[in-house]
């Protein structure tokens, strides 16, 4: 597939991790079969937020142990902010994983439906992976994923932004269909 720096891996798994963030997401928000972002900076590799940290992975590392997935990308940007977009994510590998964002302020917003402890609350620059290429996008396009402040984006978001606004995505590579 030829993927562009920019593009972006909604993804699943049938690990614990990604299977309690869909039924968060699900049992108080909307349905959610993604539960993990990526973005692709290029030479086969994506920028991901994970536990260990912001890593550079290939993207066949990335979808190997994987159940689902799907690439979007967002039409009508250049190459210039594509490689923007590379080279900023480039620049957060290393930072630590936002634990109590997504421990704590998220559950607290999903039980609450609201983006209120999220906004108000996150105290650190340590990303989760949504929220990471979410600010990526609003930092080089001057374009916030699904009207959310990044802080608060969660995988959910990129669908539904997708789903909103098929004139500005298009859907590269996927296993299945979204909601």
């Amino acid at each position: 597939m030829d993927f562009r720096s920019g593009d972006i891996f909604l993804t699943s798994s049938t690990s614990l991790v990604s299977r309690l963030i869909k039924i968060v997401l699900w049992k108080f928000k909307d349905p959610a079969p993604y539960s993990h972002i990526a973005g692709y900076v290029g030479n086969n590799k994506v920028i991901e937020a994970l536990f260990s940290g912001v890593t550079l992975s290939l993207v066949d590392k990335l979808l190997r142990d994987k159940d689902d997935f799907m690439v979007v990308r967002m039409k009508g940007v250049s190459d210039d902010d594509r490689k923007r977009m590379a080279d900023l994510a480039r620049y957060r590998e290393g930072v630590k994983y936002g634990f109590v964002k997504v421990g704590v302020l998220q559950l607290f917003d999903q039980i609450t439906h609201t983006n209120f402890f999220t906004k108000n609350f996150s105290v650190t620059n340590r990303p989760y992976c949504s929220e990471l290429w979410a600010g990526i996008y609003e930092d080089v396009l001057d374009y916030r994923i699904n009207d959310v402040d990044p802080v608060s984006c969660e995988p959910d978001d990129w669908q539904d932004e997708v789903l909103k606004n098929p004139d500005k995505w298009e859907r590269i590579d996927k296993s299945k269909t979204l909601c």
